[in-house]
Formats: C-alpha cells, sequence, structure tokens
C-alpha cells in the first residue's frame, strides 16, 4: 500500500474521535483511559504498536450493539500521561496490566482481540490467565522470538533489531523526534515520506512514541513464548492476516497456523499489516462472524 493513502487514512479515522468519552481506571502506578459503550458479552479490543485506542473506532458502534466493547490505551499510549520508565517493559508487562483492568472492571471472561503488539499482548493474557479468556482474536502478533528458528526468519530477526530497534534507540537518546519517525517510516512503508507529512499527521504517530521508546530501551520487550504453550491454548481462537504484510509476520502468521489447526483463519488477501484501518469493515466482518459462532455455542 502507499504509504501516504494509509498514513492519510490514519489521520482520519483518528480525528473521528477527538470528543470520544473517556474513563479511566487505576492499575498499579497507572491510569489508564479506556471507552466502555453497550452491554452484553465483552469484548476487549487492544491496539497494536503506535496506535491507541482510536484503532478501534470503526468497529465500536457496530459490536456495541451486541456486546459490550472495551476499547483502552495501553499504558504509554495516548491519551495515558503515564511518564515513569518502566525496566525492561515488554508485552508481558502489558499482558499483567490487561489481566488487572479486566478483573478490576470484573468483565471475565472475555472476548479477547489484539493487533500486532497487542496481539501478542493478548497472547500472553491468554497463556498466563486462560480463565479470563471467552475467545481469542490474534491480529498478526509479532512473535519475534520464534524467527530464529524458521525457514528464512534469522534474517528477518536480524533485520528487526539492526534496521529498527537499535536506531530507534539512538534516535530517542538524541532526542530527535523526526528521525525516530523516518525510521519508522522506512522499515514499516519501505521509503521515507517524512518530509511530505502533514503536521496533523506527524503529531497523531509522535503522540504514541512514549511507547515506542519503552519499546526501543527495553532489552526484552518481545519476550519469547513457547510453542507448546500456543498449542495449549484451548479456547476458541480466530487468526487474522494480510495478503501483503511484513515478510516476517508472514512467518509467524503461517506458524500459528500449523500450531493452531483448528482455529478459524481469515486472510485479507489485499491487506497490509495496518488493514484494520485500511479494510475496516472486512474485518470488522470477519470477526462478528467468529464472534456469533461462538457465542452461539
Amino acid at each position: 500500500m502507499n504509504p501516504r493513502y494509509f498514513l492519510l487514512t490514519i489521520f482520519l479515522g483518528f480525528s473521528a474521535s477527538v470528543f470520544s468519552q473517556f474513563k479511566t481506571i487505576k492499575i498499579d502506578d497507572a491510569e489508564i483511559n479506556y471507552i466502555d459503550r453497550g452491554s452484553g458479552e465483552p469484548i476487549v479490543f487492544v491496539h497494536g504498536g503506535l496506535e491507541d485506542y482510536r484503532t478501534w473506532d470503526p468497529q465500536i458502534d457496530s459490536f456495541s450493539k451486541k456486546y459490550r466493547v472495551i476499547a483502552y490505551s495501553r499504558r504509554f499510549n495516548y491519551p495515558n500521561q503515564n511518564t515513569k520508565e518502566l525496566k525492561n517493559f515488554s508485552a508481558q508487562t502489558e499482558a499483567n496490566d490487561l489481566a488487572k483492568l479486566i478483573l478490576q472492571l470484573k468483565l471475565q471472561p472475555v472476548h479477547l482481540v489484539g493487533h500486532s503488539f497487542g496481539g501478542l499482548v493478548a497472547l500472553f493474557l491468554a497463556k498466563d490467565n486462560p480463565q479470563l479468556v471467552r475467545s481469542l482474536t490474534l491480529s498478526e502478533p509479532p512473535i519475534i522470538s520464534w524467527l530464529p528458528g524458521l525457514v528464512g526468519g534469522k534474517k528477518l530477526y536480524d533485520e528487526f533489531y539492526k534496521n529498527l530497534l537499535k536506531p530507534l534507540k539512538k534516535d530517542f537518546k538524541q532526542r530527535d523526534t523526526i528521525a525516530v519517525l523516518r525510521h519508522t517510516l522506512i522499515y514499516f512503508y519501505g521509503e521515507d515520506v517524512t518530509e511530505e507529512l502533514p503536521n496533523e499527521i506527524r503529531a497523531q504517530l509522535i503522540v504514541n512514541f512514549p511507547e515506542w521508546r519503552a519499546i526501543a530501551f527495553s532489552t526484552n520487550a518481545f519476550p519469547p513464548i513457547t510453542k507448546q504453550a500456543v498449542q495449549s491454548l484451548k479456547m476458541p481462537i480466530l487468526l487474522l492476516s494480510g495478503g501483503k504484510t511484513l515478510p516476517l509476520l508472514k512467518l509467524t502468521n503461517a506458524e500459528l497456523k500449523r500450531l493452531l489447526p483448528k482455529a478459524t483463519y481469515f486472510n485479507l488477501a489485499e491487506g497490509t499489516h495496518d488493514y484494520w484501518f485500511t479494510h475496516p469493515k472486512q474485518m470488522g466482518s470477519a470477526l462478528m462472524s467468529f464472534l456469533e459462532t461462538v457465542s452461539a455455542n
């Protein structure tokens, strides 16, 4: 997908939710903002990296007609103002937060939907606290630890750290926001369009840089999870993927599909990793069909 089109899509989607009404919950030393809408079986949506609760704006109205929808922003994402640095921040850190959110709001068990880094968070939550999860939807979780053991994966693993995380750490140390943005865009979209971005779009991305910084400085942001642990998951599972996603995600998506042969599977052939922004109707329809099947059983 043309990165200019994608970034414009993000901005238009994000702008629509400026006046959303938040609720706030205290989880340990962090304040977490969330949207709580509808009634019925609860769904908790977990956004990806450099995103926030607004990822799910196109889904909230339709799903809240049948379900209770919780869309929250993870610890370091907009509009949260948590500034305390955490040593070795990781997907496990976020999974611990998520478990406490579910318990404090008395939601369990939930239909859990996680995209990208949020999908990894959801996977750790389901592994550690299966009793909290009614169903699990995994939308291209970056299981980076699996890459060295997959054919062609070692090169992608090395490139991920060399071309993304290492430069980001240097950029953050130098407090060079534009360099952070530039390295991010080049890695994910294949070209540098930093200078062409409208100020509004830059702002929407930069506002979530605190999470990006926490990941860059962590020594274990993507902790390992065993394949045996994934295979042991008993709840209904939906695997989502995009036909034009990043090569490293194609590898881990395929491995998840191999390990979970009983899972429901939906691939959007024309979708990139950002299909929740670019194709919200198709992805929402796939998720709704899955949840209706789960709820009927």
